[in-house]
């Protein structure tokens, strides 16, 4: 009877996870930064009948060198009710509900916050400086049918009040995506804090991916509130290519270019004029097997027209 719970649990029960390792040098300052762990969880999945399933995770921060509850809710699957939420993209037509602690659905980067999933070291320039690695509690209904994708989300946002969220995808035709999303804080039914709007390209072209995001946001800075905003309006761009070099040269390479700029036209205080930062990534990794890879990782960043600071990163970045 034990053994039979057992094997019935650990039918209903998917356990998985990554962590990576890395070294970074910064070349104008000759900073180094030695081994470290940049990110560990532990995902944890369960099935309780056909339409309701739940999901956790526990991650390691480095920032605060400590564990802390990275996602937490509850998926109802209102149609289609055969369908765990993935830990990864959701690509089975269905409709649901879900409640609890959660990355946004806001353009294409929140799909790839895990790093097993993100080809390169840092997140792309412009979403680094306005929503950052947008994780929150509320609630999310999501519709997928075919095409269309359809995200509307309620959580408690980067200031005092809640947050009112929406992206729609569409399948143009196949392996093209565009995608358009929208986040408003609110204090008030009359007070707007902040918001953000985006706009993606996804393309599949035989071993390519191409992906960009335009992305442009008033009162945020790298996923806070900025409260030294005074009603400007900043803007980004990004386009990325990954390339998996296997079925040309026989070996599991893959190459990662990417450029984005983010142009702030905020004014201080002081009357600063806006700030222009555009950032140059190159990355060639190397698939050990199919969770498992490494990384080599080199970042140019030029501030305005003077300061520049390029960094080189190596990472390890296992899955189970």
């Amino acid at each position: 009877m034990a053994l039979f719970l057992i094997n019935v649990l650990s039918a209903q029960t998917e356990f998985s996870g990554f962590f990576d390792i890395y070294n970074s040098a910064q070349f104008e300052i000759e900073e180094y930064s030695g081994f470290q762990i940049n990110q560990f969880e532990l995902d944890i999945s369960h099935s309780y009948k056909e339409s309701l399933s739940l999901g956790t995770a526990i991650a390691f921060n480095p920032n605060m060198g400590q564990f802390e509850l990275a996602s937490a809710y509850l998926h109802y699957s209102i149609f289609n009710k055969a369908i765990m939420h993935p830990r990864r993209k959701e690509e089975r037509n269905h409709t649901a509900i879900m409640i609890g602690k959660f990355d946004v659905p806001f353009g294409l980067d929140y799909l790839s916050l895990a790093s097993p999933d993100r080809p390169t070291f840092y997140q792309p320039l412009p979403v680094e400086k306005s929503i950052g690695a947008w994780n929150d509690m509320g609630i999310n209904i999501h519709v997928l049918a075919d095409q269309l994708k359809g995200d509307f989300t309620i959580v408690n946002g980067f200031n005092e009040g809640v947050n009112l969220s929406a992206k729609i995808e569409y399948e143009i035709f196949q392996k093209l995506n565009m995608g358009i999303s929208h986040a408003s804080d609110f204090s008030s039914f009359k007070q707007r804090n902040n918001w953000a709007n985006g706009i993606s390209f996804l393309a599949d072209i035989d071993i390519v991916q191409i992906k960009s995001e335009y992305i442009w946001a008033r009162g945020l800075l790298h996923g806070e509130q900025d409260t030294l905003n005074a009603n400007g309006t900043n803007h980004g761009f990004y386009i990325q290519a990954l390339t998996e070099l296997e079925p040309i040269i026989g070996l599991p390479y893959f190459v990662t270019a990417r450029y984005g700029i983010w142009n702030s036209s905020k004014y201080y205080k002081e009357e600063k004029p806006g700030d222009r930062q555009d950032r140059f990534t190159f990355t060639i990794g190397y698939h050990i097997c199919s969770e498992c890879s490494v990384r080599s990782d080199i970042q140019s960043d030029q501030f305005g027209k003077n300061e520049r600071s390029t960094q080189a990163t190596i990472q390890l970045v296992v899955g189970f």
